[in-house]
């Protein structure tokens, strides 16, 4: 019953057009309101106790820092220093987008952000110099994955949490446990490593 009701109000939600975020959220308050279990004190503290984590506000301020950079032409001079760096080898804007994610990782944690800030400015540039859009593309969501395993990493602080790893978001025993092992175990396969 429980949950019919909250496949029905999530729909119901949808189909007024209600934004998913806002949707997801009013959703378990409808079944919270059907079911009454729970006292509404209660729900309240716990909801005020979910929100009050200093070490999530780094998420929503990652993304923005990596707006805020990209509005203020900070993209346009991490190109001009990584067309330094790699700018003179064959194919250079390729290796310049994957080398600027590096960068732009290293600052904001989010692929997201990584993105929409570089693709703006490489997607054009490499369309301009002759290079296939989708491969432009292709070059530029692949390099924005990179954003997850540089620190700090919204996957990371979020990882490090939920999960109690380390009170100390940027520590180096919680980024040790992100790094991939190349080698393969005793039994010969990547995923036992």
């Amino acid at each position: 019953m429980l949950i019919l009701a909250l496949l029905i109000s999530f729909a119901f939600f949808l189909l007024i057009g209600v934004p998913v975020a806002f949707a997801l959220g009013l959703t378990p308050f409808v079944a919270f309101l059907l079911g009454g279990e729970i006292p509404h004190m209660l729900a309240a503290q716990r909801i005020f106790t979910g929100m009050d984590n200093p070490i999530l506000m780094a998420v929503p301020f990652f993304i923005l820092a990596g707006n805020i950079m990209s509005a203020g032409g900070m993209t346009k001079r991490l190109v001009t220093f990584c067309n330094v760096l790699v700018g003179s080898f064959r194919g250079g804007l390729a290796y310049i987008n994957v080398v600027i994610s590096m960068f732009f990782a290293g600052i904001t944690g989010a692929a997201v952000a990584d993105t929409s800030a570089v693709g703006s400015i490489l997607i054009p540039a490499m369309k301009k110099e002759g290079y296939d859009i989708d491969f432009s593309t292709a070059v530029t969501a692949t390099s924005s994955t990179i954003g997850p395993i540089i620190p700090p990493s919204i996957p990371f602080i979020i990882y490090g949490v939920l999960g109690e790893v380390s009170r100390l978001p940027f520590s180096g025993r919680l980024y040790s446990r992100g790094i991939v092992r190349a080698l393969p175990n005793e039994c010969g396969c990547l995923l036992c490593s």
